[in-house]
C-alpha cells in the first residue's frame, strides 16, 4: 500500500486540460478566411518552459501508481513540443509553431484527464478520514511516550493496529489479513 496525492495528480491533470482547451479554443476562434492558411501561433518560452515543467509535475504524480498510458503520453508530449521539427522559427524570447503542431499537442494536453480516468478504471483507492489520518501516519506514538518506552516488544504491533484503526478495520479483519500475508496469499 502508497500513500499517495490524489489533489497533486487531479491539479495537474486539469491544469493540462486548461492549457490544451485554450489552445484549441484559440484555433477554432480565428476568422474563416485564416483557415487552412499558414497559421503559427507564437509561444513565448516562459509558456514553454511551464508546459514542460507541468509534463514533469505529471510524470512524477503518475509514477508511483503506475500509470504508464498517462506516463508515455507526457513524455511524448515533452519531445515533440522540444523536438525542431515542430518549431517554424524561434527569436529570442520563443517559438512559433505551426498550426498542425499546435492542434496535435493542444489535443493531447486536453485528452490528458481522460487517459488518466481510464488508467485508474478496476483500481480501489482508500480514503482515510482526516480524523483518523493520525492513527495511519502516527507523527507521534501511538498512545504516547510511556507506552512506547514500557512495550518494547510490541511496538510494531501498536503501530500496525494505529494503522489497522485508521483504515477502519476491525480486530478480526486485521487479524484475517495477517493470516493471509503470512499463509503468502
Amino acid at each position: 500500500m502508497i500513500e499517495y496525492d490524489f489533489k497533486r495528480l487531479i491539479r495537474t491533470a486539469v491544469e493540462a486540460a486548461g492549457w490544451g482547451n485554450s489552445y484549441l479554443t484559440m484555433l477554432q476562434v480565428r476568422p474563416d478566411e485564416e483557415r487552412g492558411q499558414d497559421f503559427r501561433l507564437r509561444l513565448a518560452d516562459a509558456e514553454l518552459s511551464k508546459i514542460i515543467l507541468m509534463l514533469n509535475e505529471l510524470i512524477e504524480v503518475a509514477t508511483p501508481i503506475g500509470l504508464t498510458v498517462t506516463i508515455a503520453q507526457a513524455e511524448r508530449l515533452k519531445r515533440g513540443i522540444l523536438s525542431p521539427s515542430m518549431l517554424v522559427e524561434r527569436d529570442a524570447g520563443g517559438v512559433q509553431l505551426r498550426e498542425q503542431y499546435i492542434y496535435s499537442v493542444a489535443s493531447s494536453l486536453a485528452a490528458l484527464p481522460s487517459i488518466i480516468h481510464h488508467e485508474l478504471d478496476g483500481r480501489i483507492s482508500l480514503m482515510i478520514s482526516p480524523s483518523k489520518v493520525s492513527y495511519y501516519r502516527q507523527l507521534e506514538h501511538l498512545f504516547g511516550q510511556e507506552v512506547f518506552d514500557k512495550f518494547d516488544a510490541a511496538r510494531e504491533d501498536i503501530e500496525e493496529a494505529g494503522k489497522c484503526i485508521g483504515l477502519g478495520c476491525d480486530r478480526q479483519q486485521y487479524e484475517a489479513n495477517n493470516r493471509q500475508d503470512a499463509d503468502g496469499k
